[in-house]
């Protein structure tokens, strides 16, 4: 008869030697082995899969909290990582801004990937015209300004952003559009 606690007892004291005689058979038995576990993934992929996603999102949280935890533990190296990335990337320092500001403020968010085509499109050229004033500019010398701004209510998405020269968006801040339009010398019309 099966005695629950006597196997657990008997696997306690002979942890060693059921190692051992389970690596001589499977090596002994390697071909065996692995067609056998293949055609049991093959009959069960769907369950595997599933089993797979349940516990990916049982361990997310674990997961995030321990690269939280070493990220914090390493601060100079991630700052050492992102400094790098940041230098050859710098469109990237700016939508990562653009979007966290935007979702602090709770603004509506479009496709963040056609935002940044869009603006490296424009930052390559030679001159670009400023939404604003109208005078031409070289492309690296403008930003990317909200037209209805983040803090009123506008939304972080393509049909909401202009090329802006560094004076006008300075300028203009986060004014409503008609008061940023009685300011300037050809208003927009919006």
């Amino acid at each position: 008869m099966y005695d629950p606690e006597y196997q657990k007892q008997y696997r306690a004291k002979n942890k060693a030697a059921i190692k051992k005689r389970h690596a001589d058979y499977y090596a002994k038995n390697r071909a065996k082995e692995n067609a056998r576990n293949s055609a049991y993934a093959k009959a069960h992929a769907a369950d595997i899969l599933r089993n797979a996603r349940k516990h990916r999102a049982s361990n997310k949280a674990k997961c995030a909290a321990r690269v939280k935890a070493w990220m914090e533990r390493n601060k100079d190296h991630v700052k050492a990582r992102k400094k790098v990335y940041y230098a050859k990337n710098p469109h990237k320092l700016r939508e990562q801004t653009n979007r966290r500001r935007a979702r602090e403020l709770g603004a509506r968010i479009g496709d963040c990937a056609l935002i940044s085509k869009w603006e490296k499109s424009w930052r390559s050229k030679p001159r670009v015209t400023c939404y604003w004033c109208t005078k031409t500019f070289r492309g690296k010398d403008c930003h990317t300004d909200h037209i209805v701004p983040l803090e009123k209510g506008g939304a972080h998405a393509i049909e909401n952003v202009c090329i802006s020269c560094a004076p006008c968006n300075l300028s203009k801040q986060a004014k409503p559009l008609e008061k940023w339009n009685a300011q300037i010398e050809s208003p927009t019309l919006f």
